[in-house]
């Protein structure tokens, strides 16, 4: 079903190609919250100086268990240390916050609550931006599909940092040519963007995500860098922020 004629590896529109990743992508987010594997995601956080070297670096590692039918990222060590009772009592409050705000969010008929700021990556995600294909590239030891973005124009006023940043993003993703997964997507915003009434600017994001496929077909993250260079009032920050997803080693 996920295999569309008109997608042959040959060519194809990049509508076309649109489709086949968004299709992954949801099944992906269907898997994510609803799947019964469970994995580890370590994720680690370097601050960096004006030239790009690292200050200091923090490492998190989760479990991702399932809490009321939603993915969950259960704090399991920093900085490679279990968590010592206070904080393990603490996480096992934010779980337990989580899982009563999902139960009103369905009583309620409300959009389900997402774990820490989890971006939906699905078909309506990728139908913010506009794509064109761009020829073959290598990825690995294959040839994929190039398609390069950009953000479609996006009306309304949102003063979520995220929000702000993604609609102004653009970039290029790698297709595999057999499945329409994508193993790569490489993303930067291309001019600086203000944050709200605050005084806070963005001037430069760098985003490299990876996917690789599981034995029963599912495209899953593997890994995301992302590097952020700004200002907040009169303090620069400079963080590359990397997380890997460990499908082959669970989380004790």
């Amino acid at each position: 079903m996920l295999l569309l004629a008109t997608c042959a590896a040959a060519g194809g529109s990049a509508d076309a190609w649109v489709s086949r990743m968004g299709a992954h992508w949801d099944r992906w987010e269907a898997f994510n919250h609803q799947g019964t594997r469970e994995w580890s995601l370590l994720d680690v956080t370097e601050e960096l100086d004006s030239d790009g070297r690292v200050t200091s670096t923090e490492t998190l590692r989760y479990q991702v268990v399932r809490v009321e039918g939603r993915a969950y990222h259960r704090l399991v060590e920093h900085n490679g240390v279990a968590l010592p009772p206070d904080e393990a009592r603490r996480e096992q409050r934010d779980e337990q916050e989580f899982r009563d705000a999902t139960r009103q969010a369905r009583r309620a008929g409300r959009a389900l609550p997402e774990d820490r700021d989890h971006i939906r990556l699905d078909a309506a995600f990728l139908r913010k931006y506009d794509f064109s294909e761009a020829g073959d590239a290598p990825c690995g030891e294959a040839s994929c599909r190039l398609l390069v973005f950009k953000a479609r124009p996006a009306g309304g006023l949102t003063l979520r940092p995220q929000a702000l940043v993604l609609r102004h993003l653009e970039g290029r993703a790698w297709a595999d040519p057999v499945s329409g997964g994508v193993p790569l997507l490489e993303a930067r915003l291309p001019f600086p963007v203000r944050i709200g009434l605050v005084a806070v600017v963005i001037d430069q994001v760098d985003l490299r995500y990876q996917q690789r496929m599981l034995d029963e077909g599912t495209w899953v993250p593997a890994r995301v860098e992302l590097t952020l260079n700004g200002r907040a009032l009169f303090k620069r920050f400079h963080q590359r922020r990397v997380a890997t997803w460990q499908w082959d080693r669970p989380a004790p």
